[in-house]
């Protein structure tokens, strides 16, 4: 999803922070939000520890920053393979802040929905965002 800071009336890195802080605070059973952190390395209750997701996010990002750091450009499909995790662990991150007081979960879903839609909208329908240009291609394919 593309991202720019005027997104939200100019609040874009406003709204970057606080989808941080609600995946900081609420991540599992072990967020700060949780009242029963045991463990860093695993909960027996959560069906995918938190800790694997994390390694896939990070460790994703790292592998995604050596690929691009010879290259210079950026590339989609390297950074879409973090993209399940990250909405796994955003996932998780609701549920903690649901468990802590029920409305506080969908603010929550509604604060990263905000942000979200201006940003398929651009995806679509922005030519700042366009990655690839086909026309060629499909001029080519109708031609032939």
């Amino acid at each position: 999803m593309p991202f720019d800071p005027t997104f939200l009336v100019g609040n874009g890195m406003i709204w970057l922070w606080a989808v941080l802080g609600i995946l900081g605070l609420g991540i599992g059973d072990w967020g700060l939000l949780s009242a029963r952190r045991k463990s860093l390395i695993s909960n027996p209750q959560s069906p995918i520890p938190p800790l694997f997701l994390l390694t896939w996010v990070i460790g994703g990002l790292a592998l995604y920053y050596v690929a691009v750091l010879d290259r210079g450009a950026f590339n989609v499909r390297y950074s879409s393979f973090i993209t399940p995790a990250l909405y796994v662990l955003l996932g998780g991150a609701l549920a903690a802040w649901q468990r802590g007081w029920r409305p506080l979960g969908w603010l929550g879903l509604v604060v990263i929905a905000a942000g979200m839609l201006p940003g398929i909208q651009a995806d679509l329908y922005d030519a700042r965002f366009a990655r690839e240009d086909i026309a060629g291609v499909t001029h080519w394919l109708r031609a032939v």
